[in-house]
């Protein structure tokens, strides 16, 4: 954070040295253009009869030909001005335009990813029985294709991050779980470290038991083994937990191989 402040704080000082040079340079060509348009003035009074007229009326020409100078220099700097203020404006639109887009763009993933998610969870249900520490599949096609719906919903919601992401997370892993999906059980431990990691974080016991039954099922590596089993056992035995949690427990711990 205080590098942060610090190249702000740089950058804010450079802004300022810039913006100071910028007015030096403006008044500078602005004298050496006077004292242009008076060496041109002298030179041509030089070469006429106008030499001849009374100081006084070639100080006005002189101060004339200043303003004359003063006026040129003016338009030139409103002119640029101009240019300038319709390119900074075509840019502001375009970066404008861009974040608008963004912005629908991820909330058209959001829209569309809750659906399929949504689809896929109610598919999901319809083609499980599920009782006390027992989940049985009755619609293995339905199932398949519930997980196909949910994959499609966490990949859009992955885009958008936060709670939406873990939600469609938890419900992928643990359909595919169910469906005993053996050809992806690589992807499935690596998202199941990924809702340990956020239940961990967030205190969500959903996601971690979901995590903790892919260790179980598919996991090799015993450390996480064991840690899984006792986060199921002390959710498992715990009166204050939900009884659909309890029996989700259950369930998985009838997936660890008999000691």
């Amino acid at each position: 954070m205080n590098r942060t402040f610090k190249l702000k704080s740089t950058q804010e000082k450079l802004r300022v040295v810039a913006s100071a040079t910028l007015w030096v340079v403006k008044v500078s060509a602005l004298v050496c253009f006077i004292i242009l348009t008076w060496i041109l003035g002298v030179r041509v009074i030089k070469q006429t009869d106008i030499l001849l007229l009374p100081y006084a009326d070639l100080a006005s020409i002189l101060f004339g030909a200043s303003s004359l100078a003063l006026f040129v220099f003016s338009s030139f700097i409103a002119l640029l001005a101009i240019v300038g203020w319709k390119a900074l404006n075509d840019t502001i639109r375009e970066q404008v335009q861009i974040s608008t887009n963004a912005k629908a763009q991820a909330l058209e993933n959001e829209s569309k990813g809750r659906t399929f998610s949504a689809i896929g969870y109610i598919l999901a249900e319809s083609a499980l029985r599920q009782a006390e520490g027992v989940i049985e599949i009755i619609d293995k096609q339905k199932l398949s294709e519930a997980i196909l719906f949910l994959q499609r919903g966490y990949n859009l919601l992955r885009l958008i991050g936060g709670a939406a992401e873990y939600m469609a997370l938890n419900n992928l892993v643990f359909y595919s779980l169910i469906d005993d999906d053996k050809p992806r059980a690589g992807y499935l431990i690596e998202k199941a470290h990924d809702l340990m990691r956020a239940g961990q974080e967030h205190n969500n016991a959903d996601l971690m038991l979901t995590a903790c039954g892919v260790v179980l099922r598919y996991g090799t590596d015993g450390g996480k083994r064991e840690e899984a089993l006792m986060i199921l056992k002390v959710i498992q035995e715990n009166p204050r937990q939900p009884l659909k949690r309890r029996n989700e427990a259950k369930y998985y711990l009838s997936l660890a191989p008999p000691s």
